[in-house]
């Protein structure tokens, strides 16, 4: 698998902000105007179930680094 575009998904609350989506969606036109594959990651805890909207929006490829430590965000 090569993603040459790679979209970072920022979530909230169970969920994507709209600006997400729509970043995931001009990315898929680049990614076509390209010949590109595009990539969507997520990092968080129990984020897995996002992932299907972000095929919906147009990634090719959905990368989920899920673990219990990344429920509350830390700068640290």
């Amino acid at each position: 698998m090569t993603c040459d575009i790679l979209v970072y998904a920022e979530h909230r609350k169970g969920g994507f902000k709209r600006s997400v989506l729509e970043v995931v969606s001009e990315g898929r036109k680049l990614a076509d105007e390209l010949g590109s594959e595009l990539g969507a990651v997520i990092i968080g805890s129990k984020v897995e179930g996002l992932a299907p909207m972000l095929g919906e929006f147009g990634a090719d490829t959905v990368l989920v680094a899920e673990d219990e430590s990344l429920e509350s965000f830390s700068p640290d």
